[in-house]
């Protein structure tokens, strides 16, 4: 029998540790009660196969949108949306000018700067002649309102007078004083019922022709036949691209149009029988029809005259944003541009400082005074005619 052995102070020996390979041996469920719970990698989560449809479907998409953005930007795309595209915002603003050179005489500009909210709009207006010696600069504005009136306003209209040589006679008559101070500077307003009165002589319902051309902006209807008939008869095709540039903030391409005169004639024959024009003719009953074509064989005739154009268009929305009309003849040239910008406008109709009745009487006053003493100043002997 061996003899019991006493404790020892020394401290015992630290048991050697689990060999690795002893881990697989332990049961699952007890790794699981012992381990934290591992995230599966979400790209080990996706199988190989997986992963290669994924990325050809990224590449279909993402070349699928190139395609797409440079199908929707290319020249002949952008131009066939912008001339087939008739429907006008229901506001918006458009800004442009219209320049007259003659060989002989002098040059005119009409600047103006519209902006409209419905059938309510707000137009200023500047009228340059440069006649060397003596300059003309009048500026104005001209508003229409929702019950269909039109406000006018001409300013400096006592300088103008005075520049353009009206005599003194005129300028210093008491009657040619109190009309100008009536009007220079200030609003007159002409109503519905004034437009009647000055066109009671005439086949113009004045009325009707108003509500017509206002569906041009609150019927889409009308746009829709337009836009129907210019498709069916394009005459306008793409002839040159030039180059971007920033209008109004647009990112635009600018192209050269060509015309096709036989397109254009068989669109202003289709044009006869649009909603539009047959509209405007219920509003002129007894009016001769003058919508066909003018006989007249010369170059220089309305019907013959094809102006150089040229248009801006919005890459991406497609909208028009700029267009340019050159016409030249023998003894003039005209060019006229116009921008529009696709932003909401604010439109205040201004007061009336006076009605447009209220000066029917001042107005002949005046055009007796003026009329005979112009005659005589343009050298016109009227013995002689």
């Amino acid at each position: 029998m061996q003899p019991e052995q006493q404790p020892s102070n020394q401290p015992s020996p630290t048991p050697e540790a689990a060999p690795v390979e002893a881990l697989p041996s332990v049961a699952p469920a007890a790794v699981g009660s012992v381990l934290p719970p591992q995230k599966k990698s979400l790209f080990g989560a996706i199988s190989k196969k997986t992963g290669i449809i994924i990325a050809a479907v990224a590449v279909v998409l993402i070349g699928g949108g190139v395609a797409g953005a440079l199908w929707w930007t290319s020249p002949q795309k952008t131009f066939d949306d912008a001339m087939s595209d008739y429907m006008l915002p229901n506001s918006a603003a458009i800004k442009g000018s219209m320049v007259v050179t003659p060989s002989e005489g002098a040059p005119v500009t009409i600047d103006f700067d519209t902006k409209y909210a419905g059938i309510k709009s707000n137009t200023d207006i500047a009228f340059k002649m440069d006649m060397g010696a003596i300059n003309i600069n009048v500026t104005g504005s001209v508003a229409t309102s929702e019950d269909k009136s039109v406000l006018f306003r001409v300013n400096d209209l006592r300088k103008t007078f005075e520049t353009f040589g009206a005599s003194g006679q005129a300028v210093s008559d008491p009657g040619f004083d109190t009309m100008i101070n009536k009007i220079d500077g200030k609003w007159v307003e002409m109503t519905q019922a004034d437009m009647k009165d000055m066109l009671q002589d005439s086949d113009v319902d004045v009325t009707c022709t108003t509500d017509t051309l206002t569906k041009l902006i609150t019927d889409k209807s009308y746009m829709s036949d337009l836009s129907k008939i210019y498709n069916d008869n394009k005459y306008l095709s793409l002839k040159e691209t030039i180059g971007s540039e920033k209008i109004n903030g647009y990112d635009s391409t600018h192209y050269v149009v060509a015309t096709d005169k036989a397109k254009m004639a068989a669109y202003n024959k289709a044009m006869e029988n649009s909603q539009l024009v047959k509209d405007l003719k219920k509003c002129m009953p007894n009016s001769s029809d003058t919508t066909s074509g003018s006989t007249v064989d010369d170059a220089e005739s309305p019907d013959n005259l094809v102006p150089r154009l040229e248009i801006w268009v919005d890459k991406w929305s497609h909208k028009l944003t700029k267009i340019m009309s050159i016409v030249e003849m023998s003894d003039t040239s005209a060019t006229f541009t116009v921008e529009m910008k696709y932003v909401p406008q604010t439109v205040t109709t201004p007061k009336a400082d006076t009605q447009f009745k209220d000066l029917m009487g001042d107005l002949q006053g005046i055009e007796e005074i003026i009329t005979p003493q112009t005659v005589e100043s343009s050298g016109m002997d009227l013995m002689a005619l």
